[in-house]
């Protein structure tokens, strides 16, 4: 314990060179700044996460199935298969079409999707994302349409007014051939927060069949799990259970790429930030190789009086470690201190700057979330206490080497 003794003996002593001082205060400094930004970047892009995955689920099916090719006629018989399964809590049925909304010489592209008002809360809630009108009314109003705010922005529409829908069916008359077009009342405005309300209309499902005429026949089922997570699991055993004749597909499969980019980005980012408490472990390099040489003296005294290299090693190695250890301290505590408050701290920023920061017009959000994981914090306190002590290793084993008698000559 001698070499961490002279250690903390060599921390506490006021030095004669304050320039070595500032040095080293200054990557104490740095080791905690880069953890603590790196903590916080990290629970910020948790919590982007975390929400943008809760709105996509909010309005999007665990698990959608249907025929290969075709529409299906036996809809009944496999939805009553699919609420027979445990992990099954919902299941409903659902046309899928495109179309164009078509308002005073304004007109947008929309999907199409036709649903049963009765049964589809069960699969995801549309009922508590109505703001204007209810999800009954489409029972009520034939040929109704429930739109989201984006898209009644665009055309200038609000509830009950009529819009003209036309949908990619030809229809033949004596002017020649043409899309089908129908007249259709808006019984209601949805906000989900999220992109569906730029692209997706819901109508009833019998007024789907006949925009369509499919006699009947509907595109597929819609299922939701005890646990979204395990929808690809379910969505294979649904498969294997009908042999090949239903297409089972997770929500996994169409949102994919998103979630493998967010991946992506979080680990580049953590690498980027990273790069931060490596510079501070350079400027730690240099802290303990000037005071290596400010101590030269002191070294050959102490192998004069018998220490070994290795606790000469170990009195900069302990020494590095310190300031590792209080730097990584400092910056945890900082950097969970913000994760927890970074919401607040972005408000009062933005009270400051007299501007709003996020705009829900540009980004999905119009605050900034965070979620804090001590998985995170843990991994980066490791890794900055490692850089930490690798930093020391070139300066102690110089400190080491030196001999004594050159050390008590040039002192």
């Amino acid at each position: 314990m001698l070499s961490l003794y002279i250690a903390l003996r060599y921390t506490r002593a006021k030095r004669r060179n304050h320039f070595i001082s500032f040095i080293s205060l200054t990557s104490l400094l740095g080791i905690a700044l880069g953890v603590c930004v790196l903590i916080t970047v990290l629970s910020v892009m948790n919590g982007f996460s975390e929400e943008v995955q809760h709105r996509i689920l909010n309005m999007t099916p665990h698990i959608s199935v249907s025929r290969p090719g075709e529409l299906m006629d036996d809809w009944h018989v496999v939805q009553a298969d699919m609420l027979r399964m445990k992990q099954v809590t919902g299941a409903a049925p659902y046309i899928d079409g495109q179309g164009m909304l078509m308002k005073a010489g304004r007109m947008q592209g929309v999907l199409i999707r036709g649903v049963e008002p009765s049964m589809v809360d069960a699969v995801y809630p549309l009922s508590s994302v109505m703001r204007h009108g209810q999800l009954t009314d489409l029972e009520d109003t034939p040929f109704g349409v429930l739109l989201g705010y984006p898209i009644a922005d665009s055309l200038g529409i609000s509830v009950g007014d009529k819009v003209t829908l036309a949908i990619p069916e030809a229809t033949v008359s004596l002017a020649g051939v043409a899309p089908r077009m129908r007249q259709m009342t808006v019984v209601g405005l949805f906000d989900s927060g999220y992109l569906y309300d730029n692209t997706h209309i819901f109508v009833h499902l019998r007024d789907m069949v006949k925009l369509y005429n499919t006699n009947g026949l509907i595109s597929g089922i819609q299922c939701r799990t005890t646990d979204p997570f395990l929808a690809p699991i379910i969505a294979n055993r649904i498969q294997s259970e009908f042999a090949g004749h239903l297409v089972a597909e997770p929500w996994t499969w169409r949102h994919a790429h998103y979630f493998q980019a967010v991946q992506m980005e979080k680990t580049m980012m953590f690498f980027i930030l990273l790069l931060i408490i490596a510079v501070a472990a350079f400027n730690l390099v240099s802290t303990l190789v000037m005071m290596v040489t400010d101590k030269t003296t002191d070294i050959a005294i102490l192998r004069t009086m018998g220490a070994s290299k290795r606790q000469v090693m170990g009195i900069f190695v302990w020494q590095g470690a310190i300031v590792g250890l209080l730097g990584t301290g400092v910056g945890t505590g900082l950097g969970i201190w913000l994760s927890l408050n970074v919401s607040e701290v972005a408000a009062f920023i933005e009270q400051l700057a007299g501007r709003q920061l996020l705009t829900s017009d540009i980004y999905l959000i119009d605050y900034l979330p965070s979620l804090f994981l001590w998985t995170d914090a843990i991994q980066v306190c490791l890794i900055s206490l490692l850089l930490s002590l690798l930093a020391t290793l070139y300066p102690a084993w110089r400190g080491a080497s030196l001999s004594p008698v050159e050390g008590l000559r040039h002192g």
